[in-house]
């Protein structure tokens, strides 16, 4: 996946003019039930790697004159941030940028998880027994759903 150019072709033709598996990975998210973004936080913020999957949708979110695709039945989005510090309100940062991206495509958000002293696998499986079940749950509830 490359960086998006900036060009805003897409604002007038619907299409991205960089041919990538960015297209394939959005035509499914839009055939979805259920998307999940989960995101480690990094310096109190979104990924850089996530933010150019973001941009790079572009020419599907609502803010598209000429979009073409979008998702033709009701998604439900969930997310998730992961930090290694104690302070909530770095996980709210990334979680409203996901939310924020969700509602550019249609997707309501019906989860937001925060994580937070989780540097390793382990302080994830110590600390946060309670939120792991919840997660399961909501995996478990999904495929009930579906």
């Amino acid at each position: 996946m490359n960086y998006c150019y900036g060009c805003k072709k897409c604002y007038i033709n619907g299409e991205c003019v960089q041919n990538d598996e960015v297209k394939k990975v959005v035509m499914d998210m839009l055939c979805s039930d259920y998307i999940v973004i989960a995101a480690p936080s990094w310096w109190a913020d979104v990924p850089a790697q996530l933010k150019t999957f973001f941009d790079r949708t572009t020419p599907y979110g609502d803010t598209n004159p000429k979009r073409k695709y979008k998702a033709e039945k009701p998604i439900k989005g969930i997310a998730i941030a992961v930090r290694a510090g104690v302070r909530e309100a770095e996980n709210d940062l990334i979680l409203n940028a996901i939310q924020h991206y969700f509602g550019h495509l249609g997707i309501d958000t019906v989860e937001r998880i925060s994580i937070t002293e989780t540097d390793t696998l382990s302080d994830l499986l110590e600390k946060h027994q309670t939120k792991i079940a919840k997660v399961f749950e909501l995996g478990k509830n999904i495929g009930e759903m579906i």
